[in-house]
């Protein structure tokens, strides 16, 4: 008994298996739009302070390999699809925003996004 496929299978397998080893190489990863080479942010708090209608957020620092440009602070009712940008934050260092308007009864949706040159 013959192990290898009839030869009218060989050269399409053949092909097949160039095509699978030519796809297995490491490319380094150069693209300034790739999202592993700007790292997401982490929203580490929000805390409600509903006397003076404000909610404090913190999150970790950008530690991506792209030149930073800015945090954007965004924040939306959950009853809604939009978000609206409650902050542009340009400092690298700053990671802390206070929001004002905050009104009772209501449940906020906030995102932190990184923005690099």
């Amino acid at each position: 008994m013959n192990p290898l496929p009839p030869l009218r299978l060989r050269w399409p397998l053949t092909g097949l298996l160039i095509l699978w080893l030519a796809a297995c190489h490491d490319a380094p990863r150069t693209n300034p739009l790739d999202p592993d080479l700007t790292p997401a942010v982490e929203l580490q708090s929000v805390i409600f302070d509903i006397p003076n209608a404000t909610a404090t957020l913190t999150w970790s620092q950008y530690q991506g390999e792209q030149p930073f440009q800015a945090y954007r602070v965004n924040r939306r009712l959950s009853s809604e699809t939009t978000s609206e940008v409650r902050a542009t934050i340009t400092n690298v260092t700053t990671t802390t925003f206070v929001d004002t308007g905050i009104e009772v009864d209501r449940a906020y949706i906030y995102s932190i996004s990184v923005r690099n040159t």
